[in-house]
């Protein structure tokens, strides 16, 4: 069992009303409800929170701007191989 956390809100830019469901880049997937409740509570109750949206795409925005662990942690193991091939490749041109 897993538990999503999830608000929904809406927000004008240039007079053009947009709505969103994204409090992150990433998915906010939980283990415990406790978890997922603690994610969601700062904006429980709010009449009003900052929403960070793409200068060129308004409807793309999130309540939470920034890279998430999962996105650094993947582009880590994305540069780790990368090198590691480069040094193989190196590895295998000196070896003539």
């Amino acid at each position: 069992v897993s538990y999503t956390a999830k608000v929904e809100y809406t927000y004008v830019v240039d007079d053009k009303r947009y709505e969103s469901d994204k409090i992150g880049f990433d998915e906010y997937v939980q283990d415990t409800l406790a978890e997922a409740s603690a994610i969601i509570a700062p904006y429980e109750g709010e009449e009003f929170a900052t929403v960070y949206y793409h200068p060129d795409d308004h409807a793309n925005a999130v309540l939470e701007p920034g890279g998430s662990f999962l996105f650094l942690y993947t582009c880590g193991i994305g540069l780790f191989l990368l090198l590691f091939a480069l040094a193989v490749f190196v590895a295998f041109l000196g070896g003539d």
